[in-house]
């Protein structure tokens, strides 16, 4: 191969490289200055700033809410809450079902 294709493909691709570095570097400062934001706010209406909590709620597809009381974490034997469907939306499979049989009608 070409000695001087072969060390501009080189350069193409450590500039790549470092795009993709400076992306990272960017996401990685814009959260940490959102974090930043909310416990500036938590800590201005008197609330303790748990981001755990936040991740633990938005796993359980439970909506999170600024109260003005504390936040309680969600009881563990208690039925998961699933949000509320939007008419037309299809319908979730029933979890139940673990085989599904197809066959091909021509």
């Amino acid at each position: 191969m070409n000695p001087i294709a072969q060390f501009f493909r080189f350069v193409v691709l450590v500039l790549l490289a470092l795009a993709g570095f400076a992306m990272a570097v960017v996401f990685l400062a814009s959260t940490a200055i959102a974090l930043g934001v909310l416990y500036i706010i938590a800590k201005l209406r008197g609330q303790p700033f748990a981001p755990a909590a936040y991740w633990a709620s938005r796993r359980q597809n439970m909506r999170w809410q600024f109260n003005r009381g504390r936040w309680t974490p969600p009881d563990p034997q208690a039925a998961p809450q699933r949000p509320a469907s939007r008419p037309g939306a299809p319908k979730r499979p029933d979890p139940q079902i673990i085989d599904v049989e197809v066959r091909d009608i021509r």
